[in-house]
């Protein structure tokens, strides 16, 4: 694999671990449904972002 496709791949798995530890908050910590339902919404939309810029990074990598 080329340097610019092995920049993508860490570039990829850094973003995954975000996505993974941003999930896991919204999905399982209590924290979560304390905080301002603005705030709520604006983490969802952050994370469905951050999926699809990673679904990009993956169509970059093939």
């Amino acid at each position: 694999m080329n340097n610019y496709k092995l920049r993508l791949q860490k570039e990829l798995e850094d973003l995954d671990l975000k996505i993974e530890k941003l999930n896991n908050f919204i999905e399982k910590n209590e924290i979560f449904k304390t905080i301002d339902l603005k705030e709520q919404e604006l983490l969802k939309e952050q994370r469905e972002i951050m999926t699809k810029y990673a679904n990009i990074l993956r169509k970059r990598i093939k």
